[in-house]
């Protein structure tokens, strides 16, 4: 499985828990119990084929190392504009 499989909620649970945050600190900030970040948890591994949080941390912030290569790949090079021949000086001269 991969994180394709997991819902919104899924991954914004596996953000946090990538970021170090306990199960009770994870709740807080999404309103849940602890009990409930434990469940989604529990699910979380199942989808992934892990066996700790720590293997399914590493599968995200590999997607999310892989996601940022991607758009970086995909976006337009910058010229610079010292290079540009449109570009004109102050005085004039180009």
């Amino acid at each position: 499985m991969t994180m394709s499989d997991l819902n919104e909620q899924e991954r914004v649970i596996l953000r946090l828990a990538a970021g170090h945050l306990t199960n009770a600190e994870i709740g807080g900030r999404l309103s849940l119990s602890p009990k409930t970040i434990e469940w989604y948890m529990t699910h979380i591994l199942q989808k992934l084929g892990v066996h700790d949080r720590h293997e399914a941390s590493r599968i995200y912030l590999a997607e999310v190392r892989s996601t940022r290569a991607r758009a970086k790949r995909a976006a337009p090079a910058k010229r610079s504009p010292r290079g540009s021949p449109s570009r004109k000086r102050r005085d004039g001269t180009p």
